[in-house]
């Protein structure tokens, strides 16, 4: 009995040894793979933060979005002050679609999943979505003209959700991989501010790029258990989604789901690969979940109610939305917009003009501001309030001045078609 006792303790010491502690370890190692925790610095505070929210996309994206636009198509990347360069991307769009006057609002209602009259996610979520194509990020290029882009687009409007670009992680991580992601916002400081051409941006982030590619190519075998190899792997699992690696971005996100002790941005990119492909349902259920862990992040928001007008749910596009401006932020544009255009298409127009003169009022892109202000005139005009429409109207074109006939003609185009 003693025997068998000395030898079942044994073998218990030796399970205990070889696997019940390994275990252990690994747990207490756990990371936090929360968008607070990988994000914790206000972005739109940056140079490329506040372009974005001019434009109304504010943080999408938490970080930065990959500049894909680089050396390829028509004249390059765009850069300059937003409201030029979202309108210019609008109507390259609008052009490849065949439209005529008015073809920058076309574009963009085009990018953000519609037709000029029906708008889609409307005119902002294609800013959105022309952010994600062409803004700068602490992450990589991906060499594609807006004009190829744009095909893609209108042909499957899912394809869309392939040109969003997920922020590198800057503050984890082992010290050569945090070096290169530092390495990579300085060259956008320098783009930023000038101090290098679009070329010259080019050709620097991809030689930091393919750097750090070669680093955190084998990121997620786990050879090494570390708190480190385990945020290189987060870093992995985003740049293979940038890269549009799904295989092994997912593959990334399902190894260190095991290593986290809190996990909401991994469900959330989890979510980007599902939407990639055009799987709505599978990435409703994920963006379920990333809000249920962390329902203090917007970027899940944002995202989901994006998708559901996608899909038509608008219904539930209000209702996410609303939990949106009540658990981060009541005045956020895209939320607004949002409530917005769910409510516009579920025929609610008195309700669509007050959620859409919320939205006005937080946002200061003319181009976008004036659109939305047109939004609220159209509501009051379907509401049946014909004088408030035609004041709101008005107060569309007077916000781009004297000088900006092109624009005008594209508020002009999608008044017009709605009505």
């Amino acid at each position: 009995m003693n025997s068998f006792n000395a030898k079942n303790i044994r073998f218990f010491g030796v399970i205990f040894l070889f696997v019940v502690l390994p275990v252990l370890a690994t747990a207490t190692l756990a990371i936090d793979a929360s968008f607070s925790n990988l994000y914790p610095e206000p972005w739109w505070d940056t140079f490329w933060g506040k372009a974005a929210i001019s434009v109304g996309v504010a943080v999408a994206i938490a970080g930065a979005l990959a500049f894909t636009v680089v050396t390829a198509g028509t004249g390059g990347a765009m850069l300059g002050a937003a409201g030029s360069w979202i309108t210019a991307v609008g109507s390259m769009v609008g052009m490849a679609a065949g439209v005529g006057t008015g073809a920058a609002a076309a574009g963009l209602a085009i990018l953000g999943g519609g037709t000029i009259a029906a708008g889609g996610f409307g005119i902002a979520g294609g800013a959105f979505v022309v952010a994600a194509l062409t803004g700068a990020a602490t992450g990589v290029i991906t060499d594609v003209s807006i004009e190829v882009a744009s095909k893609m687009i209108i042909k499957e409007p899912y394809r869309r959700y392939e040109f969003i670009k997920v922020p590198l992680v800057e503050a984890h991580g082992s010290d050569d991989v945090k070096s290169l992601v530092v390495e990579l916002k300085e060259i956008e400081d320098k783009l930023a501010s000038k101090e290098i051409l679009p070329n010259a941006f080019g050709i620097e982030t991809k030689r930091v790029s393919s750097e750090l590619v070669s680093r955190l190519s084998d990121a997620c075998s786990f050879d090494d258990e570390s708190e480190d190899a385990r945020y290189n792997a987060v870093n992995a699992a985003i740049l293979f989604f940038n890269l549009k690696d799904d295989t092994n971005s997912v593959y990334c996100i399902n190894k260190l789901e095991f290593r986290t002790k809190e996990d909401s941005f991994l469900s959330y990119l989890h979510a980007l690969n599902q939407l990639t492909v055009g799987n709505y349902e599978d990435a409703f259920k994920y963006l379920d979940i990333t809000i249920a862990r962390e329902p203090s992040a917007l970027q899940p928001y944002i995202l989901y109610t994006m998708a559901l007008t996608d899909k038509g749910y608008y219904h539930k596009a209000l209702k996410i939305a609303g939990k949106g401006l009540e658990n981060v932020s009541n005045s956020n544009f895209q939320l607004l917009y949002t409530s917005g255009d769910a409510a516009f298409r579920l025929e609610d127009f008195s309700a669509a003009a007050a959620w859409f003169e919320k939205a006005y009022s937080n946002i200061s892109e003319d181009f976008i501001e004036a659109d939305t202000a047109m939004m609220v005139a159209v509501s009051h005009y379907k509401a049946g309030d014909k004088k408030q429409g035609w004041s709101w109207y008005e107060k569309a074109l007077d916000k781009l001045g004297s000088d900006n006939e092109e624009a005008k003609a594209a508020i002009t185009a999608r008044w017009n078609a709605l009505l």
